[in-house]
Formats: structure tokens, C-alpha cells, sequence
């Protein structure tokens, strides 16, 4: 994929939904090969993650989640190592999306002449979600923040184009 300029367009809302459907079509081996976030990646597969909102939630929080943890909150992660980190994951949903919508000079970062489409969330949980909380914020058990933490980030508002959105002070 690398090698033709082929860019990876995932949605990892869907590898907690299909986990089981998979493990039970595919067989262990072939489902191992399911979502192989960290495979494309270091093949130099450019990653831009989406929600595939009608089919699954329109939560980046999720997507995000599932990339990281690989898992729902007292499931075992599922390919450990094909887990993204933390600031990976968002690269992929706000540059790496931005990239696939060949609209990296416009979108994607907080940057001199792009669009100001931000999100503001609450420091406080964010801090876990980013595992910056005390852990390594990759927790799956349920026993650290990782996956708590995750759960418990709220925006608190929404800017498109500089202009507040949602949750106006």
C-alpha cells in the first residue's frame, strides 16, 4: 500500500463491535490480522481514521479508545500489538484524516491560515485519557486510568472555523 500511495482510511469504533464475528469466521490466526493499525503504520501506510457514523458511533473518543486500548473497559485487549498510542491515534483522526481529504494544507492542526475546527475537554480527565494521569494511560483492566480515564473525558466545547459551536461560554 505504501508503495502506491494507498492510505489507509479505519475506523476503530468497529475492531470492539467485530471481535467476536471475526475471531468466529476467520479463526484466530486470520482474525489476528484484523485492524492492523501498528502493521500499516510501519510499513509507511499513511493512517486516517474516521467514524463510519451511520454504521458505527459518531464518538472520536471511541475511535480513538479502540485504537489505543483495543479493547472495551474488562475485555482483554485484542493484538496488543497492533495498538496505536495515544498521540498516534490522534494524529491519524485530525492530520491523517485531513491528509486523506487531500486537505493537509487547510485542516488537520492548529496552524497559522487553517481552519480553527477544535475541540475543548475537560483538562482534568484528559490528562488519564492521554496517559499522562499517573499511568501509561494503557491500562485495559480497568484497574488504572487508561481505559476509566478514557471514559470519563468530556468536551466542554466545540469551535468551527475559530467561531464556538457548542457549549458557548
Amino acid at each position: 500500500m505504501a508503495k502506491v500511495g494507498a492510505i489507509a482510511s479505519v475506523q476503530p469504533a468497529h475492531l470492539t463491535a467485530d471481535r467476536q464475528m471475526a475471531m468466529a469466521r476467520l479463526g484466530e490466526r486470520r482474525a489476528a490480522w484484523s485492524f492492523p493499525f501498528r502493521t500499516l503504520q510501519q510499513a509507511g501506510v499513511p493512517l486516517a481514521i474516521g467514524s463510519d457514523w451511520t454504521v458505527a458511533p459518531l464518538d472520536v473518543f471511541d475511535s480513538v479508545r479502540a485504537a489505543v486500548h483495543r479493547a472495551l473497559p474488562g475485555q482483554p485487549p485484542w493484538e496488543r500489538t497492533q495498538r496505536l498510542s495515544h498521540a498516534e491515534a490522534l494524529t491519524a483522526y485530525t492530520r491523517g484524516a485531513a491528509y486523506a481529504a487531500f486537505r493537509e494544507a487547510e485542516l488537520g492542526a492548529l496552524s497559522v491560515g487553517f481552519y480553527a475546527d477544535f475541540v475543548v475537554l475537560d483538562g482534568d480527565s484528559l490528562l488519564g485519557f492521554l496517559g499522562l494521569g499517573g499511568d501509561d494511560g494503557n491500562d485495559v483492566d480497568g484497574e488504572g486510568s487508561g481505559v476509566a480515564a478514557a471514559q470519563r473525558v468530556k468536551p466542554l466545547s466545540t469551535y468551527v472555523g475559530g467561531a464556538c459551536a457548542w457549549g458557548c461560554p
